[in-house]
């Protein structure tokens, strides 16, 4: 019987690498991880030999010998768009690719395979190219060897794409979809609530009674939940996520982010009372980036789990890679399910945490930018609100902003942009709307100072004067001019705003004209309202500032 192939994993993490491979019938020697919690979490559930330490000052030489395989999952946060908007050093997560292709060169193993997020497919193909950072890698990974997967299409319950680079046979690993079935979000946390629990991802039957790491935490209130709708639904920039997180799917994709108000966290609703919505626990998150039902996770603090667990790599998907690396046919590939490993709770338990409570203050400075109902077209053509604090002085601005996202445009809205419409003969109906804004406004200001809004969005107060209460109260006013508008002078409307945009721009033509135009009714009411509320918030500091 042949020797079972040997591996040694870099940048382990809690061992996403290490226990599919181990599932799919390969040692793994030792891993190498700098991060301590999770370096525990490996050791304790894998019993193998884990080497805490800064893989960027590892000495091949020091590696074990006879290895066939090198594995690993380098940092990716410098080259997430989730951070910093995609503005991380590329410069610096380069080290630590650098640092793993070095290795690869110096064990000259039989297989080998890196993950990292889908951006670091340009930037590999960008940078072995003659003169980049890493072209002295060239002979070692061609352009067919990098690819991006879906690992939901391996029977992750989770749409987690992610760039694996290596030498593997892609054309045998992409094969091995054709058996894996999809698995959706309720296959995979539902069977939390049974007396009997079946792990969607290793097949095993658990007791109800065995289930850890599973303290549901206080549902969210309801600004967090206003907070999360709007920023995934009607986020200023990015594309529109789902609120709340579909059931009959694949999860979207874990991160390591996930705070009671964001963006990124994945928000479900509960079952029971459909109108409460709650995070994910520790052990959905872990079955949906598919470790086994029985994993602990050794992390100092709730908000150090969800990390770890969002960082790692999906032993679902590695499993495959271990086939791929073994080149098992499709013929006889038998999917993780069916594979029969066992993985048996460590002996040691981890520390109890729970989750974070609902916050009740934020910082004095904390920052509000969500587009107004009725004026958010998509794309990034959209009217916000926006905060700033600095000095003291608290302001609180409309803003307009159209075009490209690589080109996002502006243009102020200010008493130059309102007497510029309204100098316009728009017919009486939408002569007499027009006049009311003025008086709508007028009352919102009675309501609303940029002291209270700063105050409400920053302490859990009155609702009727929270900056949520604002856009919505300023939406329903930009409906009332949309509505009153006369459709015979759209295209009127249309000149008055690409005039409007010519006059603040630097080039001849006009990005994003086309929605200008066709969203001109509904545009020429946004710059009416922003216009109006800018002007009267400015005249109110700067009369509050005379007294």
């Amino acid at each position: 019987m042949p020797r079972k192939l040997r591996a040694i994993d870099l940048y382990g993490g809690i061992g996403g690498w290490a226990l599919g491979l181990r599932c799919a019938g390969i040692e793994v020697i030792s891993s190498y991880e700098w991060w301590e919690s999770a370096a525990e979490t490996a050791k304790q559930n894998l019993d193998c030999k884990v080497h805490i330490e800064d893989i960027r000052k590892l000495d091949p030489k020091s590696l074990p010998k006879s290895i066939d395989i090198v594995v690993g999952s380098p940092p990716c946060v410098e080259f997430s768009y989730s951070n910093r908007g995609g503005s991380g050093d590329i410069s610096d997560g380069l080290v630590d690719i650098r640092k793993f292709l070095e290795v690869v060169r110096s064990v000259r193993p039989r297989f080998w395979a890196m993950e990292n997020v889908p951006r670091v497919q340009q930037v590999l193909l960008r940078e072995l190219r003659p003169g980049g950072e890493l072209s002295e890698f060239r002979k070692l990974l061609r352009d067919d060897q990098i690819l991006v997967v879906d690992m939901s299409e391996f029977g992750l319950p989770q749409r987690r794409k992610r760039c694996i680079a290596g030498n593997i046979s892609f054309e045998l690993l992409l094969a091995y979809r054709q058996v894996c079935k999809e698995t959706s979000l309720a296959n995979a946390i539902e069977p939390l609530d049974q007396k009997t629990i079946v792990d969607v991802n290793f097949g095993q039957k658990h007791k109800h009674a065995e289930l850890t790491e599973h303290i549901k935490e206080p549902p969210l209130d309801w600004e967090e939940i206003r907070f999360n709708f709007e920023a995934k639904r009607f986020h200023p920039v990015y594309n529109d996520m789902a609120f709340p997180e579909p059931r009959n799917r694949p999860v979207r994709t874990v991160t390591a982010t996930c705070t009671r108000v964001s963006r990124e966290s994945v928000i479900v609703q509960d079952q029971v009372k459909s109108d409460a919505f709650r995070r994910l626990t520790v052990r959905e998150r872990a079955l949906l980036q598919g470790f086994p039902f029985s994993y602990q996770f050794f992390g100092k603090s709730y908000a150090e789990k969800l990390r770890m667990i969002g960082n790692a790599i999906p032993p679902v998907f590695t499993y495959y890679v271990g086939q791929a690396m073994r080149e098992v046919p499709l013929k006889s590939l038998v999917t993780l399910p069916n594979a029969g490993c066992s993985h048996e709770r460590p002996v040691k338990s981890p520390v109890h945490t729970t989750p974070d409570k609902e916050g009740r203050a934020y910082p004095a400075t904390r920052r509000f930018w969500f587009a107004i109902p009725n004026l958010r077209f998509k794309s990034g053509t959209r009217f916000d609100l926006k905060n700033s604090v600095s000095g003291g002085a608290i302001h609180w601005q409309v803003n307009f902003y159209y075009g490209p996202s690589t080109a996002i445009q502006s243009f102020p809205l200010d008493n130059t942009a309102l007497t510029r419409v309204l100098k316009e003969n728009w017919g009486k109906a939408f002569t007499n709307a027009l006049k009311k804004v003025s008086a709508q406004i007028k009352l919102l200001d009675a309501r609303f100072s940029p002291e209270t809004l700063q105050r409400m969005w920053t302490t859990k107060g009155d609702r009727t004067q929270h900056p949520f209460a604002l856009i919505d109260e300023l939406g329903e006013v930009a409906k009332s001019l949309i509505d009153a508008f006369p459709k015979e002078h759209i295209e009127h409307a249309s000149r008055v705003i690409l005039e409007l945009a010519r006059q603040y721009s630097d080039d001849a033509e006009v990005k994003g004209e086309r929605k200008l135009s066709t969203y001109s009714d509904k545009i020429l009411a946004g710059i009416v309202v922003g216009s109006v509320f800018n002007c009267h918030f400015a005249s109110s500091r700067e009369r509050l500032a005379a007294e």
